[in-house]
């Protein structure tokens, strides 16, 4: 059975919580942060293989995603707060975790979801025991980061930043079903597993286009989690699991995964894992081998004690 409760945000916004409690031994508790375009819902196997191993498990809806997004009748925009925003909603989320329970906390960051998650971890790095970072990116070489970010802002500022931005989710996700010749599908990148892809595009919740500010934020948070001074604020000792498919075109086929890990190891941060599957494509947890993702994940968790 899956609870869902509100919780609010810092401007009164109701933000859709689903939670994942069918716990006997209870051990810790994951806050599940999703990618673009997607919702929480999608999560709920995984969420149920946690649950048996101990594990309380919560997912949110972002403003313009999911529930939030629907009964704000606002698909596809985060709206004024922007990325601050959600992640001032994702703080008072933790708040309320915390209350409801007293183990330990561990944030799991999918696609933007992860880049939520490394925002949390410089933002308020106190607050997590763990962290799991799945299908991240560092946007691809300072040219192509930087480029990216400055064509949206152009974009925004000529067509607003609420228009549904076409271009921008062309420029930015078009050339990934290039490598998965012959396509099936717009969304072949996603996962070889057939059957996942199509319930994907089934799924009027999913691969909607966003507005051109939801672009602007997520360039900006590219940036913004690889600099310097922000990867310095993440604690040392907090343990951090990075994991991909070498076929992740998000990550540059794990190239921008592996530089990310770098990163951290380079900065001081000790206690840090790299997992990369072969042939494994962007939603590893939807993979053809994704029973033994979520047994490596649990191992993992399980290894560090949370």
């Amino acid at each position: 059975m899956i609870e869902e409760f509100k919780v609010k945000g810092n401007d009164e916004v109701d933000i859709t919580v689903h939670k994942w409690a069918d716990v006997k031994n209870l051990t810790g508790c994951i806050l599940i942060l999703h990618g673009i375009a997607e919702h929480s819902l999608r999560y709920d196997e995984f969420s149920r293989v946690l649950n048996k191993s101990g594990y309380i498990v919560y997912g949110c809806d972002y403003r313009g995603h999911g529930k939030t997004g629907t009964e704000h009748n606002q698909i596809g925009h985060f709206g004024e707060s922007g990325w601050n925003g959600i992640v001032s909603d994702i703080k008072n989320i933790i708040d309320h975790i915390k209350k409801e329970n007293d183990k330990p906390l561990i944030l799991l960051g999918h696609s933007m979801g992860s880049l939520l998650a490394r925002t949390c971890i410089h933002e308020f790095p106190n607050e997590f025991n763990a962290v799991i970072l799945s299908g991240t990116t560092i946007g691809g070489n300072f040219l192509k980061r930087n480029m990216g970010y400055i064509i949206s802002k152009i974009y925004a500022s000529i067509y607003g930043y609420n228009k549904k931005a076409k271009f921008m989710d062309k420029l930015i996700f078009g050339n990934y079903n290039k490598f998965f010749y012959p396509n099936k599908t717009e969304f072949d990148w996603l996962s070889s597993d057939e059957d996942k892809v199509n319930e994907y595009i089934k799924d009027r919740l999913c691969g909607f286009i966003c507005s051109a500010g939801v672009y602007v934020d997520l360039l900006k948070a590219v940036k913004l989690t690889i600099n310097k001074q922000n990867i310095n604020k993440i604690p040392k000792k907090l343990p951090i699991l990075i994991f991909s498919g070498d076929r992740d075109m998000v990550g540059s086929n794990s190239k921008d995964v592996v530089r990310l890990y770098n990163m951290y190891k380079k900065a001081g941060i000790k206690n840090i894992d790299l997992k990369i599957y072969n042939n494994g494509r962007h939603e590893m947890l939807n993979e053809l081998n994704k029973y033994d993702v979520y047994e490596d994940i649990v191992r993992w968790i399980r290894n560090i004690r949370c």
